[in-house]
């Protein structure tokens, strides 16, 4: 409200002293005010009022004639292919920002100097008007910033404070919350995967009611905090699908995004469920079947294994299961092993999953036995070998399967 007021009033009150439509858009040519009519509006005119933007065809147009680059006042003429009648721009510039423009339609090209003169002292207020919301919204973005990285860090009784205080301040009316976490991985431009993951996030925030979700970009990834208070908005599944497509849209050919969704906790608790979606992108990241989507709630054992995964070395595994990892010939026997224990020792459906004889596939045990000295009667081997072919998994070990 603090904004459209004062411009409100600047277009009013320039329009019935000039008896011209005038309008202030913003760097996109997207309609902010505009002011009562005098006389008929053009199509372009309306449908920036109705759809808060003129078309791509009217945008070119108007930036055809430099009104970006311009200090001063330019008119535009009368364009039937976009509906518009000739017009006068005036760029809403101060402190050498570039803030919006004002937009005089004129279809008789009738304007007087001393008109455009007052016209221009009237951009130059709403110009003011624009700089000192920007700089508030400036503002508050950074104190924003502040608190979220107190509310996602490692300190309980700061994260306390900044959860208050996003209630307090305005920024976010949650008590119970999730968090998503979006990585891109291997990109071969690094600025563009951050661009692409912030316009994504920004993108996703409007998407939700306001003080619904707040955003947040760093180097590695991004994280979006979405409140959980309205039983009727979209769960954090959901969201996350949504963020995977809007990420995809802003994002350059080939990059590849996983997104991780933190356990539902209370505000003050939103670091836990942070780390929870971290550790959901790092499994999503090296176990194929949770897709580009991991949830924390969903990874099973995975839950466990990811909080070991990135201190995994060598020593870590079963030595005998180290070595079978180590040959890519050995491949075939890795997958028969996986797929052995993830099915309870059952070797008739093991056969059934992988299709194989039921001679081959005892032939197949047998030589992991012989290669990694384990005993697969064996309850302990068994589950030495099961978490270590998991952890070599999340680890990066070749030939460990997916």
């Amino acid at each position: 409200m603090s904004l459209f007021a004062p411009l409100q009033g600047i277009v009013d009150s320039l329009a019935a002293d000039i008896r011209r439509d005038v309008a202030i858009d913003d760097r996109q040519i997207r309609w902010i005010v505009h002011s009562p009519h005098y006389g008929e509006p053009d199509a372009a005119r309306l449908e920036s009022i109705l759809s808060r933007r003129v078309s791509d065809e009217a945008v070119a147009w108007a930036f055809s004639f430099g009104i970006q680059e311009a200090e001063g006042p330019v008119r535009l003429p009368a364009n039937e292919d976009v509906g518009a009648l000739a017009r006068v721009c005036i760029p809403l510039r101060t402190r050498g920002l570039l803030l919006g423009f004002m937009f005089i339609v004129d279809p008789q090209s009738s304007l007087t100097g001393e008109e455009v003169g007052r016209a221009s002292a009237a951009a130059g207020e709403a110009a003011e008007v624009l700089y000192r919301e920007r700089r508030l919204r400036d503002l508050e973005r950074e104190r924003e910033r502040w608190l979220l990285v107190h509310l996602l860090g490692d300190d309980e009784a700061d994260a306390i404070d900044a959860a208050r205080a996003l209630g307090d301040e305005g920024f976010l009316d949650a008590r119970r919350a999730a968090v998503l976490v979006i990585r891109a991985y291997e990109p071969e431009d690094r600025t563009a995967a951050e661009l692409a993951i912030g316009g994504a996030l920004e993108r996703l925030r409007r998407a939700v009611p306001d003080r619904g979700g707040l955003e947040t970009s760093r180097p590695e990834h991004g994280a979006f905090v979405v409140s959980l208070d309205d039983g009727g908005g979209p769960s954090p599944r959901e969201l996350a699908e949504k963020l995977v497509v809007l990420a995809d849209e802003e994002g350059p050919a080939g990059l590849v995004t996983r997104i991780g969704i933190g356990g539902v906790v209370e505000l003050a608790d939103a670091h836990r469920s942070f780390r929870q979606a971290r550790d959901a992108v790092g499994v999503a990241e090296r176990i194929e079947r949770f897709g580009r989507i991991a949830a924390w709630d969903e990874l099973g054992v995975y839950r466990t294994l990811a909080r070991f995964a990135d201190d995994l070395d060598a020593e870590s595994l079963h030595p005998g299961l180290l070595a079978l990892l180590s040959d890519p010939a050995h491949a075939p026997l890795v997958e028969t092993l996986a797929a052995y224990l993830d099915r309870a020792g059952d070797a008739k459906s093991t056969a059934e999953a992988l299709s194989l004889h039921r001679a081959t596939l005892y032939y197949r045990l047998s030589r992991v036995e012989e290669l990694t000295g384990a005993r697969l009667k064996s309850g302990d081997d068994r589950l030495a070998l099961h978490l270590g072919l998991r952890l070599a998994r999340l680890g990066g070990f070749p030939s460990s399967g997916s």
